[in-house]
């Protein structure tokens, strides 16, 4: 497979035509209206193409599509003109309007179809207009909340498209307020760390590094390690480690699954690590801790 594509179509009928710039590529799936306030179609993410592929669909589509260039670049004919789109760019693609553009070799890009009744209204409120190319800066949290679209048309949980569609809305948002900050209009303000944080409650056993989180979130390490301290009164690694320590806690004391086990589903792999750590925030051992706590209990 020339290029790693990750995406889900919303719909029955779904399909990626995929060729060389010689055949150009077209979408064959889920082009629809809806009468929902709200409602994405499709959302996908293209991660460091092999080709150049040319997407070409003369009449449009019948929904919307906005779309963030994360790295290198595409080439899009517009009603304007041609728009070159580099790194940090975004653009939106009206319905019924030809589209014609090409991504080119190397290219990482996120795109979302959508469509409903409330799409004009937001567009409005948010000031983006069709083919004008906006400057957003970095889609470091736009690629998160892609990530986040496709992983819920994957699973399907009840309330999934309505889901999906708030996470739309905070692309958005996000959007035009770099879109302003880039722009001089408003400040930007503190960042956003609520996807690191999120990531940090649920996915604690996962050995990220600190600069993962602050890809997360937009910015830089430095800054982010900065921000965080200030938001949440400690530096982040010693956050995510309470986290984990209070997380070995619990299955110390409900459940009798070994120390080893446990150090492996809190992060550690190693667990003579894991009991250095866990004697250092607690004063005692994970044996000492189980079972002290036992007695106690007991007595």
């Amino acid at each position: 497979m020339p290029f790693r594509v990750v995406g889900i179509n919303t719909g029955v009928t779904s399909g990626y035509l995929t060729g060389s710039p010689q055949h150009p590529r077209e979408y064959a799936g889920n082009d629809c209206s809806s009468d929902e306030y709200l409602q994405v179609n499709s959302c996908g993410i293209f991660d460091k193409l092999a080709e150049s592929p040319r997407t070409f669909r003369p009449e449009g589509r019948r929904d919307y599509q906005i779309l963030f260039v994360e790295s290198v670049g595409v080439r899009m004919q517009t009603p304007g003109g041609e728009i070159m789109l580099s790194a940090g760019d975004m653009i939106l693609l009206a319905p019924h309007v030809c589209h014609d553009y090409r991504y080119l070799q190397g290219c990482t890009a996120i795109w979302v179809h959508f469509t409903g009744r409330g799409v004009c209204e937001l567009l409005e409120r948010f000031e983006i207009e069709p083919f004008v190319k906006y400057n957003i800066t970095d889609t470091g949290q736009i690629r998160l909340l892609a990530e986040k679209i496709i992983r819920e048309y994957r699973v399907r949980h009840v309330g999934f498209e309505s889901i999906s569609s708030a996470y739309l809305v905070q692309m958005l948002t996000l959007a035009k307020r770099r879109i302003d900050a880039s722009a001089g209009d408003r400040p930007l303000g503190p960042p956003d760390l609520s996807p690191a944080f999120e990531d940090m409650q649920t996915d604690f056993a996962k050995n990220r590094e600190i600069s993962d989180y602050a890809k997360m979130c937009g910015i830089s390490t430095p800054y982010f390690i900065s921000c965080f301290a200030k938001e949440y009164g400690m530096p982040p690694y010693r956050y995510l480690t309470q986290i984990r320590i209070s997380q070995a806690k619990h299955l110390l004391l409900e459940t009798g699954i070994s120390i080893s086990e446990i150090a492996r589903s809190v992060g550690y792999a190693d667990p003579f690590c894991f009991s250095r750590i866990f004697r250092k925030y607690t004063g005692m051992s994970p044996s000492e801790f189980r079972c002290n706590t036992a007695e106690k209990a007991n007595s």
